[in-house]
């Protein structure tokens, strides 16, 4: 009994251990990001009202962006259904989409959840701030082209590791 007893209280104290650990968030990559490219003039007109307008103009510039019939070499799907998934996640394709504070502070903002994290070497923004891909976090609200134009981006950089809806494969149900 005493065997039983210890384990279960070796299971206990891990139990615990486990309700406490925060998985930290993986350092940006320290180069800047790619320049965001031009709007590329259309014959379609891009809407961001609904989530279904906002899901269509978003796959509309990943098209202008090149990713039509490009198939993601690490999941095998294709990759404008792979980042559809995971905006989808992330935002539920509400451009004004504000997410909770994370465990280190920061928040998410924006169709694909931009963060307010900063480099913890440097003090460089990752995403909002002077220096960063969007001025304030305004402009990521209020800009949900440029936020899908960053993420395919990052996307053809192979950094879609840095939203969590791909990092922890929550996209998935949405594919």
């Amino acid at each position: 009994m005493d065997k039983l007893e210890a384990l279960k209280q070796q299971l206990l104290k891990a139990l615990a251990f486990l309700k406490t650990y925060k998985k930290p968030m993986p350092d940006a990559p320290l180069e800047q990001p790619l320049p965001v490219p031009p709007p590329i003039e259309t014959k379609q007109s891009l809407k961001w009202d609904t989530p279904a307008d906002a899901r269509h103009s978003a796959r509309v510039i990943m098209d202008e962006m090149g990713l039509t019939g490009v198939v993601d070499r690490k999941t095998g799907l294709k990759a404008k259904d792979l980042l559809t998934a995971c905006i989808m996640q992330e935002s539920g394709f509400n451009p004004k989409a504000i997410g909770r504070t994370n465990f280190d502070g920061t928040r998410d903002y924006g169709l694909a959840q931009f963060n307010t994290g900063k480099n913890k070497r440097t003090g460089q923004p990752y995403w909002i701030g002077p220096g960063a891909a969007f001025k304030d976090i305004e402009e990521v609200l209020n800009n949900p082209e440029k936020n899908v134009r960053i993420m395919v981006n990052e996307y053809k950089r192979g950094n879609l590791r840095l939203w969590a809806s791909y990092s922890t494969g929550a996209y998935k149900k949405w594919i």
